[in-house]
């Protein structure tokens, strides 16, 4: 009865994971993820570039409101970005780690920031990932499923996974609006900007285009993306995005915290423990 007793309770263990829908899952994560009014966390990113794989590993952290991030990039000699919005909306201090050795002023916009990546620093917040799975569940279409697939181990960790798959994901034609770029469509339909730069090869830039140009857009930031989430923490530990051809980008988010007591310099170009 002993031996019993035990293995009766890891059934009731178990059973009450595979009780729990997607849309619970994903729920209660989106909550502590709308809940956090700051974050930080260890990124190893996988971004696919000119059909080739980008890797880069960086450390994180990001205040919410007013925003503010810092990034510590490991790959090119140890770059730094720092983004202060309370300091100065249109730039970010940039501490290269290597030749010309001096602090750069630069938009995240820019070509030099936006270069072989993406996203810009204002998609840090884990939030915007979020928003974009929330706005497609949103729309209840019956082509779009959230499935819960299980419980998997990664590095030792329990996770959820679930998968969010847009079967009517597609291209349409769109005709550009006055005062709008690529940055701002994107951000109007949840879908990612560097795709649809990807989608028009004539386009040479996120603001290269005009009231009345006709371009293609997806109805969907992605085909599928897969998310592994905390059992406990519910906090996302992978996050990964699929296109029609295969990974897009994955995203493993190593020792998430969120609402931390940063200090008063955390996010200041004068703060010691940085190098600018």
């Amino acid at each position: 009865m002993k031996k019993i007793l035990p293995l009766l309770l890891l059934l009731v263990y178990l059973n009450s994971f595979s009780q729990q829908s997607a849309f619970d899952i994903f729920a209660k994560s989106y909550a502590k993820i709308n809940s956090a009014k700051n974050m930080e966390y260890q990124n190893f990113a996988k971004e696919k570039i000119d059909n080739k794989y980008i890797i880069d590993n960086s450390l994180v952290r990001v205040v919410r409101s007013p925003y503010k991030v810092y990034l510590f990039q490991h790959k090119e000699g140890g770059s730094e970005i720092l983004y202060n919005s309370s300091v100065n909306k249109e730039k970010a201090i940039i501490n290269p780690g290597e030749f010309p050795y001096i602090n750069l002023n630069l938009s995240p916009y820019g070509t030099i920031m936006r270069n072989k990546a993406h996203h810009t620093i204002f998609d840090a917040d884990l939030k915007y990932t979020y928003d974009v799975v929330n706005n497609t569940i949103q729309k209840k279409s019956p082509n779009n499923k959230l499935i819960y697939h299980g419980l998997v181990k990664i590095d030792n960790n329990t996770l959820y996974k679930i998968e969010l798959i847009n079967k009517d994901c597609k291209k349409y034609k769109y005709t550009v609006k006055a005062n709008e770029d690529l940055v701002s469509i994107a951000k109007e339909y949840k879908i990612g900007d560097y795709k649809i730069l990807e989608l028009n090869p004539s386009i040479s830039f996120y603001d290269d285009v005009k009231a009345g140009d006709i371009i293609l857009i997806p109805n969907y930031y992605s085909k599928s993306i897969i998310m592994y989430i905390d059992i406990k923490t519910y906090l996302p530990y992978v996050i990964k995005v699929f296109d029609e051809y295969g990974l897009y980008e994955s995203f493993k988010l190593k020792d998430l915290k969120i609402n931390i007591n940063f200090s008063k310099d955390e996010f200041l170009e004068s703060n010691p423990k940085y190098g600018f």
